[in-house]
């Protein structure tokens, strides 16, 4: 979750049996206040893929997180995708992890210090490497990998991190990291559910 002011992103990651392939579908959310002065102050083409249909504005100057909830039960219900898990970051989302709950989804807190992320990181820059992530030319997608940044804690651990331009958001890579920590959490688990076991 983001700061309720700023940018949020909401992801699945799905994989197919038989195959390494990672297929994320992300949706993007914005409070509609902050998406007019962004595209004035800092050029970013909000209007543009909320015209595309990647991103929701929110009314008013923060995040409506039920506008996340209603993405997740939509997906749901008009695709038939059932998120078994759903993997988000403690910071700012303690309504929402109990609306969430509260509409039957099994929520998970992941850990943002540097052995929990490091691992899960390490795994994601493997697949792109091996181009094993499809995320579907996202193109809001595209721009928070380019923003994202790598910090190295003394023993050689990895984490995500904003690049120099703080204008610029990672809240893409922060969502897919979230996703990738819930696979590697419960991999044998989902091996099990896509292969009908």
């Amino acid at each position: 979750m983001s700061e309720t002011g700023d940018l949020t992103c909401a992801t699945l990651l799905m994989m197919h049996d038989g195959s390494d392939m990672k297929y994320v579908y992300q949706h993007y959310f914005i409070p509609e206040d902050t998406a007019d002065k962004k595209i004035r102050e800092d050029k970013v083409p909000y209007n543009i893929w909320r015209d595309r249909g990647l991103i929701t504005y929110c009314k008013g100057a923060k995040i409506d997180y039920s506008d996340v909830t209603a993405w997740f039960e939509k997906v749901m219900h008009e695709y038939r995708v059932i998120p078994y898990w759903i993997y988000y970051d403690r910071w700012n989302s303690l309504y929402w992890f109990k609306e969430m709950e509260s509409k039957g989804f099994q929520m998970k807190t992941c850990g943002q210090g540097f052995k929990d992320v490091s691992p899960t990181m390490k795994m994601m820059e493997i697949d792109f490497k091996e181009k094993l992530i499809n995320y579907n030319g996202n193109p809001i997608t595209e721009w928070c990998l380019s923003n994202t940044a790598i910090q190295t804690d003394a023993a050689g651990n990895i984490k995500f991190d904003k690049s120099k331009n703080r204008k610029r958001r990672i809240d893409g890579t922060a969502s897919l990291y979230d996703a990738y920590f819930g696979l590697m959490d419960n991999y044998i688990s989902y091996q099990s559910l896509i292969k009908g076991k």
